[in-house]
């Protein structure tokens, strides 16, 4: 019967409730004490209550006349609450006419302030009901402040009685309940701990042997095996194990010889990947150079220094200059994502007016915006600098720019910039376009990633734009957010510090 590891686990958790038992009486002991001290409370208050008035009409009867008779009266009263530790008795203009913790001094006039009992007594003096509140005693023990209004038969409020209440007698309960369940708790943690062990011994000798046949395995040692020989759960699981190294071991073989040739591939794959690299770093400064000439005779062109023009000719100019313009800012971003990916890509941090910024790319774009028309419309205040790498940043609000050109064809392009109270600038490019899918946002952002990769898409551009606008904040420390919905338009939105 007990070479089942589930019998031996089911003697544990005997031993594990038998020791739920203890806790919980252990709980239900501080249960009772608060229970305890809720009656002790009560008592208190119905005390008060049934109290004040003949304790005030023996206080006008005997207090001038018979003053010990008032202290064998008040006696009386402490005798039948057990709780009551004082009373006094005040006067609703402030006066403490009576303080039973100098019964047995001479009787005096004004004892002492009410104030010296408790900072807002006389509010609760002058009240017409009854109040009270736990409080902290001079020698720091919780006690209870019952204040109860004395009402004279027509209508007087003269004299108010102060009644407190202690809680010592939740000492003694505490001690002899938490006595008997420490000496009960400790008898059946001796039986279980004793029980316990021996138990736990024949569960982890077995489990013990295996763990250091994995010890070795891990080693590289994959010819030892388990002598475990149990008829319970722990003998089929060494069997099996012993199974499973045998495996591991031929497992291991093939997927040594599978590594190799893996290793050999990434190779080449990184050599492939270098050589990609380098062509379009090649390619882009070859083409960089013609294009220059080009762009430079074009404005020639433009400027009728070659010879004026006919209005056609312009036409044809200003259609070139575009295209070369394109073309160009394509060839940077080639350029920019080989920086990037090269590791030598580095900022310059300096402050700069983002209003400025804002304003030089409406200029950059207007031609593209006038074509389009579309408004480019600036939410900027005059003169707010950031801090960052303004040659950057220009170029990340040109790209989001660009491309809120390229995916918008009516409506507006909005540039906004406004400070936050964390210290930092919230720069917003946002457009009225096509919008973005939801499930495509995630993957705006990689590299010659386009929302439509075929050759015949609608839109142009080589999908660098957004992935070098990252590079470009990350080394900035800074998120870039996307919002946008379908048919209504995208925000793209990032922070700097101010200066």
């Amino acid at each position: 019967m007990f070479k089942s590891i589930k019998i031996k686990l089911a003697i544990a958790a005997s031993l594990l409730v038998i020791i739920i038992i203890s806790v919980y009486s252990l709980v239900s002991v501080m249960t009772r004490r608060e229970q305890l001290k809720k009656e002790i409370q009560a008592g208190v208050v119905s005390f008060a209550q049934m109290t004040v008035a003949p304790i005030c009409q023996n206080y006008y009867v005997y207090y001038t006349s018979g003053y010990f008779k008032f202290r064998g009266l008040l006696a009386n009263y402490f005798k039948m609450n057990d709780n009551i530790v004082e009373i006094q008795i005040i006067d609703v203009s402030g006066v403490v006419m009576f303080d039973s913790r100098q019964m047995d001094m001479e009787r005096s006039g004004i004892i002492r302030k009410p104030e010296s009992y408790e900072p807002d007594l006389m509010e609760r003096v002058k009240r017409l009901d009854l109040s009270h509140k736990i409080i902290r005693s001079a020698d720091n023990q919780e006690i209870i402040s019952v204040v109860m209004p004395y009402i004279e038969e027509w209508g007087r409020h003269r004299l108010s009685v102060r009644f407190v209440g202690s809680f010592a007698a939740l000492g003694y309960l505490a001690r002899s309940s938490l006595n008997q369940v420490l000496i009960t708790g400790i008898i059946f943690v001796l039986l279980g701990s004793l029980l316990a062990y021996f138990m736990a011994k024949s569960i982890t000798d077995p489990i013990h042997q295996l763990t250091v046949a994995a010890r070795d395995i891990g080693a590289g040692k994959l010819d030892h095996e388990v002598a475990v020989k149990t008829d319970d759960e722990i003998g089929s699981l060494a069997d099996n194990f012993n199974i499973m190294t045998r495996q591991l071991k031929g497992n291991l073989e093939a997927l040594s010889e599978s590594y190799d040739r893996l290793s050999q591939a990434n190779a080449e794959l990184m050599e492939l990947d270098r050589l990609k690299s380098n062509f379009i770093a090649n390619v882009s400064h070859e083409l960089k150079t013609p294009l220059t000439t080009i762009s430079g005779y074009a404005d020639y062109l433009a400027m009728e220094k070659l010879g004026p023009l006919t209005e056609t000719q312009r036409k044809g100019i200003d259609v070139m200059r575009r295209n070369i313009r394109r073309l160009t800012r394509q060839i940077k971003d080639l350029l920019d994502f080989i920086t990037i990916e090269s590791g030598h890509f580095i900022i310059e941090q300096k402050p700069f007016d983002i209003r400025a910024l804002f304003e030089e790319t409406a200029a950059n774009y207007q031609a593209e915006l006038d074509k389009k028309k579309l408004e480019l419309i600036i939410v900027a205040p005059e003169a707010v600098n950031v801090i960052g790498d303004r040659e950057r940043i220009l170029q990340v609000v040109d790209n989001l720019v660009m491309n809120a050109l390229k995916f918008t064809s009516k409506g507006h392009i909005k540039l906004t910039a406004e400070a936050g109270p964390d210290g930092k600038a919230r720069i917003e490019v946002s457009d009225t376009g096509v919008g973005i899918p939801q499930e495509s946002v995630p993957r705006i952002f990689e590299r010659f990633h386009q929302l439509d990769g075929s050759s015949t898409r609608k839109y142009g551009g080589v999908g660098l734009g957004l992935a070098i606008v990252k590079s470009i904040l990350d080394a900035h420390q800074s998120a870039v957010e996307v919002t946008s919905r379908s048919g209504k338009g995208s925000s793209f939105t990032f922070k700097l510090p101010l200066e």
